[in-house]
């Protein structure tokens, strides 16, 4: 397949002998859609955060796009164009816990999507309302992964952005 790009599951691809006008062809998990280079119109479906990502992507690489577009049409494979760069794909990112492991009282080692592993002490933070519970440490010591964040039996659970700041890094 003729892939032209590729970052965090956004496939881009051009086809030779397309039509026109000037388009590439966008594949993230089960959702296709065809992105118009010049207007940025969109015929299919893509989530909202990643057509944002992938208009992002297209401000940045419009020119070369448009060379990629003249390629194919001159039966010529189409070259491959940057991802979309990391510092801009912060914007985008979803902060998640991947995993969370127990240390001992009432510290855990949470792993968060961006590959940082951090020790988080909850002490300062199970000293009010219903964080009290934590307190106790077999409840605290019995929590489970949602999907962002550490949370203990769908009662407590902590924003990933919280935890990751007071988290310390382990190295």
């Amino acid at each position: 397949m003729p892939e032209i790009s590729k970052f965090y599951g956004i496939i881009i691809y051009m086809y030779i002998d397309d039509h026109n006008p000037p388009h590439f062809h966008v594949w993230y998990n089960n959702y296709k859609a065809i992105i118009f280079i010049k207007d940025g119109l969109v015929k299919g479906t893509l989530p909202r955060r990643v057509l944002s990502m992938v208009y992002e992507w297209l401000d940045l690489h419009k020119d070369e796009l448009l060379q990629n577009w003249d390629n194919i049409k001159n039966q010529k494979a189409p070259f491959s164009i940057e991802p979309l760069d990391r510092h801009i794909m912060e914007d985008y990112m979803i902060l998640c816990v991947t995993a969370a492991e127990y240390v001992r009282d009432h510290i855990l080692k949470l792993t968060f999507n961006d590959g940082a592993v951090k020790m988080v002490d909850f002490t300062p933070m199970m000293q009010k309302g219903i964080c009290r519970k934590l307190q106790d440490i077999d409840y605290f010591r019995s929590f489970t992964l949602d999907p962002f964040t550490v949370d203990w039996h769908n009662e407590i659970g902590f924003a990933p952005e919280a935890l990751y700041e007071r988290g310390v890094a382990v190295s």
